[in-house]
């Protein structure tokens, strides 16, 4: 489960919570710049993912991640 602290207006009831895959990625990634290919790169070498499908699925978690601004670009 993810909180965004930087927000002095934050809403506790808006709480991201992960899976099990998306919390590894946040815990490898969080501390550190990135590019999406990197994460993508990460789950290939995880699990068993083909490229385009990790593409994909890397897309639809950053834009979570945008949408709930715990992403800084």
């Amino acid at each position: 489960m993810i909180v965004n602290l930087s927000d002095p207006t934050v809403n506790l009831a808006n709480v991201l919570s992960l899976n099990e895959t998306a919390a590894e990625l946040w815990r490898e990634f969080r501390d550190r710049d990135f590019q999406p290919s990197d994460l993508s790169a990460w789950l290939c070498a995880h699990y068993d993912v083909d490229a385009p499908t990790a593409q994909s699925d890397t897309n639809r978690l950053l834009d979570t991640w945008r949408e709930a601004g715990i992403l800084v670009i």
